[in-house]
Parts: C-alpha cells; sequence; structure tokens
C-alpha cells in the first residue's frame, strides 16, 4: 500500500525524492522554462485532486494505485520543476516575466491547497487501508522540504518588489502542509 499514501504528493505533494537534495544548476535562468514546469505541475495537482476526490474505500487497493500512480508523475514534476527553476546565479527578469511567475505561482499555491484539502477531507476514507495513511504521513514531511526548496529558489530569482506575494504564496503552501501534518498525525 505504499502506493496509496504517497499518494498524494504528496501525493503532495510527494515524493521519493523528498529525500534527494538538488543542487543548482549553472546555467542561466530562463524563466520560460520555470513558468512552464510551474504551470504543468499545478495542472497534475488538479488531477490529484480529482482522483482524490473520486477515491471510494470500497474499490480498495485499485483506487489507491491510481492516486499513487498521480503521484509518481507529481514527483516526477516536482523534481523537474526544480531543476528548471533553480540556478546559482540571480537572473535580470523582465517585467512580464515577473508577471507571469507570479501569476504560474498564484495558480500552484491555489492547486496545491485544493490538493491537500482534499486529502484532508477523504482521511476517513483512506484510513480504511492504515498502510496509506502512515505512508501519506512520510511524504508530507519529505513534501514540505521539497516544496521549501523549490520556492527558495523561486524567491532567489524574484525582484525584490514581489518577494513580498513569493512569501505569501509559500505561507500559504507552508500552512495547508501544517494542517494536513495535524490532521496525519499519529493518533
Amino acid at each position: 500500500m505504499r502506493a496509496f499514501s504517497a499518494t498524494l504528493f504528496i501525493a503532495v505533494a510527494s515524493l521519493s525524492v523528498s529525500a534527494a537534495k538538488f543542487d543548482k544548476r549553472d546555467v542561466p535562468y530562463n524563466p520560460q522554462i520555470c513558468i512552464g514546469d510551474i504551470n504543468t505541475l499545478s495542472q497534475q495537482l488538479v488531477v490529484i485532486k480529482t482522483t482524490v476526490d473520486a477515491f471510494e474505500p470500497s474499490v480498495g487497493f485499485e483506487a489507491a494505485m491510481e492516486i499513487h500512480n498521480e503521484e509518481q508523475v507529481l514527483e516526477h514534476l516536482l523534481e523537474q520543476t526544480y531543476r528548471g527553476c533553480c540556478v546559482n546565479s540571480p537572473a535580470n527578469i523582465k517585467e512580464e516575466e515577473e508577471a507571469a511567475t507570479i501569476e504560474a505561482i498564484g495558480n500552484y499555491v491555489s492547486h496545491a491547497a485544493a490538493a491537500i484539502s482534499a486529502m484532508e477531507i477523504k482521511k476517513p476514507d483512506f484510513d480504511v487501508t492504515p498502510p496509506a495513511t502512515e505512508h501519506f504521513r512520510g511524504h508530507i514531511v519529505d513534501l514540505t522540504g521539497m516544496i521549501k526548496d523549490l520556492f527558495s529558489c523561486i524567491a532567489f530569482n524574484t525582484p525584490k518588489k514581489s518577494l513580498p506575494i513569493i512569501k505569501e504564496y509559500n505561507s500559504t503552501v507552508a500552512d495547508a502542509f501544517a494542517r494536513a501534518k495535524a490532521v496525519y498525525a499519529e493518533d
């Protein structure tokens, strides 16, 4: 049932990657790549939320595997997004690139919070499969670190005037993870 709990991210956001520490790349920052990766990550969170919402305990392992499979895609996309957004040298990004990045991150935060909330709501259904709940509990911790690292990279390349927005988004995601940790805490 490892599959299940890893479920969300996250499933959430989720990720054997979680334990892996990534290094920033020694290449120029390309905001279009970072924005594209963040948008793809957001779309996968929508898929995960939809899959979680559709979960029926009566289907059991098969339903849990569906969530797990989507979580594996999310994990890969999170790694890809980190590589696309994290570089060693800060960028001088154009105003329109800055606005597009802020918009992409705002969408990501909205979808991440919705996916995490769906996991919280479905916990009683997931509890029918205790290994799934335990697995998810562990992935929440892993994902928290990965998302924190990603937001650090994004902040690194964000012009100072937009840093408060990025910090607010980071806080929103951190709060969602904290609530999920509380819901999935060991009884």
